[in-house]
């Protein structure tokens, strides 16, 4: 999936409730700006920093599309 990405994406939503980290290659390529996690699973390990949003804190979360 990383090498089909054509730029960076503005949200990722981490796979199984963020419990798995996806590959370092697809972080890198995709450099997201915003994790969004459904549930409120412990998060896994080596996961970056930065703005995550969970549906168990915020309920619905709306991404803009383009």
């Amino acid at each position: 999936a990383a090498a089909r990405l054509a730029g960076p994406c503005d949200y990722l939503l981490l796979p199984e409730g963020g419990r798995s980290a996806p590959a370092p290659e697809l972080l890198a390529a995709a450099h997201p700006k915003v994790l969004l996690v459904s549930g409120t699973a412990p998060l896994a390990r080596g996961l970056p920093a930065g703005n995550l949003r969970r549906t168990a804190q915020e309920g619905s979360i709306a991404v803009p599309l383009r």
